[in-house]
């Protein structure tokens, strides 16, 4: 079964990798990546905090720069609990479950890549804004606005919660046996759905059917992974560069992040992504 994978971005201490290990575990979620830790690694109070979940520490990936966490990936995630003026797509965290879970779906039935990964922060204050313009989607929890912030192992355990509630829903995306409905359970909608689980499948198959309609528009090429869009964005940047596009270094970074809100925004093809290296190869000879 393909699973997103998690991101944390400069974690601070072993203990809160620990534990967010074990709330994916809890949930069946075993890919983790690590962008620049603050603390050694191996650490061991990482080790002794996931309680059961050891083995995604050992396997979890460390990589020096967040470019390298997401090169294979298809689809970021980055989660917020502010809002952000990026014009990148907000949903809820069951909303990104629910798109997470069609787009791993459909690339499964129609045998496309789709390499989907959730975006933490570092503790202290969240991702910085050229990491949520690497983005696709942002992911907001509308929470108490007295005390809207979450500890790390809670955010991932929110998400990781939610995907696996539509995991368990989709047989095609059940972990285990007993997580598929017994004979006994299998009982008409309106004997079996509480107006919760009624309202949870009609945003599920509102989010299905919009992903149904963008996956048929690219049904014949597969989505460029990070590191084919970042090799864009980096080459035309150097092209802006060369023919004096950024008049001012203070109108760069801003410039810069949002390029890649844009790009990243409209999930470009392979074929896309070769097309526009085209025209900035012809334009950068003229």
């Amino acid at each position: 079964m393909n699973t997103p994978i998690i991101i944390l971005m400069r974690p601070q201490m072993g203990e809160n990798i620990g534990m967010s290990a074990r709330a994916m575990y809890n949930c069946g979620l075993d890919k983790l990546r690590i962008v620049e830790p603050r603390e050694k690694w191996p650490n061991q109070q990482a080790i002794a905090a996931a309680k059961g979940a050891e083995k995604v520490v050992h396997n979890a990936r460390i990589f020096s720069s967040l470019k390298n966490a997401i090169a294979d990936c298809t689809t970021i995630f980055a989660t917020s609990a502010r809002i952000r003026e990026k014009n990148i797509p907000i949903l809820s965290p069951a909303q990104a479950a629910l798109e997470i879970s069609a787009k791993h779906r459909n690339s499964c039935n129609s045998q496309k890549n789709a390499n989907c990964a959730i975006l933490f922060g570092p503790e202290n204050n969240g991702l910085d804004n050229d990491s949520i313009v690497s983005a696709d989607r942002i992911i907001h929890a509308e929470l108490n606005p007295d005390c809207s912030s979450l500890n790390l192992a809670q955010a991932v355990f929110l998400l990781a919660w939610e995907w696996r509630k539509v995991a368990r829903s989709s047989p095609q995306d059940s972990q285990s046996p007993q997580d598929a409905q017994s004979p006994q359970d299998s009982q008409s909608p309106q004997d079996s759905q509480s107006p919760l689980d009624a309202a949870m499948q009609t945003q599920k198959t509102q989010v299905e059917n919009n992903q149904a309609k963008s996956n048929q528009a690219k049904s014949n090429q597969m989505l460029a992974t990070k590191a084919e869009t970042l090799a864009l964005l980096a080459r035309l940047e150097c092209e802006l560069d060369t023919h004096g596009f950024f008049r001012s270094k203070q109108q760069k970074p801003e410039i810069r992040r949002n390029l890649h809100a844009l790009t990243m925004r409209a999930q470009p093809t392979k074929q896309e992504i070769r097309t526009l290296q085209g025209i900035v190869s012809v334009l950068a000879k003229r």
